[in-house]
């Protein structure tokens, strides 16, 4: 119930985001691939920044179906 992104560079956890549920699926986007988008088992999104490390929004039911 987290995500931990890597660094490449140093080769070890730069930073743990909490997601509360299970984590199916992720895309990262935005213009400078500075945004992380989680979908969540229940059929929510949740949104965070990667430059700031913050969750920037939570979208509950935002899919009809439970993903996957």
């Amino acid at each position: 119930m987290s995500l931990k992104l890597w660094d490449k560079y140093l080769q070890g956890t730069a930073y743990t985001f909490e997601t509360h549920e299970p984590l199916h699926s992720l895309a990262v986007t935005g213009e400078r691939s500075d945004i992380l988008v989680g979908g969540l088992g229940q059929g929510n999104f949740v949104v965070y920044g990667l430059t700031n490390k913050n969750q920037l929004d939570i979208f509950q039911l935002a899919h009809g179906e439970p993903i996957s």
